[in-house]
């Protein structure tokens, strides 16, 4: 079949042609005889750009003493304190160099509920550990998932549980 292109995956959907019909530079599709050819899973279900998920702009953790949590995440994790943005006394706003931001807010509930955390990544997990480690920081041994990212985790001093991890190995999906 000369002039006609395979369009990958497999699953597609057939829809009609409509006069207003747009095709963004990333959706697969190709019009023939017709017809519009989209990729099921590309565009169905997308939101519009300007309203879809692009970052994470922070994180929270409960902490049962904010300055000493403060220290904790300053001295072990390396985040910096940054000034926060609402007037409040319990809770400070940290920073990774990335601009996502953890507050640590002081509630006697905590720590965070158990199956809450947050993953952070690193560049050498190995070394990671090996500095954590050092500074008598108990973490669990380094894990491999199925794509090849590695992951461990530890706990800061009111028991939140804490992600560290390598770029996952899949990249961006959405």
């Amino acid at each position: 079949m000369s002039g006609t292109r395979r369009v990958e995956p497999v699953r597609a959907a057939f829809l009609h042609t409509a006069p207003t019909l747009h095709l963004g530079e990333s959706a697969a599709g190709c019009l023939q005889n017709g017809l519009v050819l989209l990729i099921i899973g590309g565009l169905q279900g997308m939101l519009e750009d300007h309203i879809r998920l692009k970052n994470i702009n922070h994180i929270t953790y409960n902490v049962k003493d904010k300055d000493a949590a403060l220290q904790w995440y300053q001295d072990i994790l390396g985040l910096k304190q940054i000034p926060k943005m609402v007037n409040s006394d319990h809770l400070y706003w940290l920073q990774l160099p990335s601009g996502a931001m953890v507050h640590i807010i002081e509630n006697p509930d905590a720590p965070s509920a158990p199956s809450h955390h947050t993953a952070f990544e690193v560049d050498d997990l190995d070394a990671a550990r090996d500095a954590l480690m050092a500074k008598g920081i108990v973490v669990t041994e380094i894990q491999t998932r199925n794509d090849g990212q590695k992951a461990m985790y530890l706990q800061d001093l009111d028991g939140n549980r804490i992600e560290l991890c390598t770029k996952s190995g899949f990249g961006v999906l959405v």
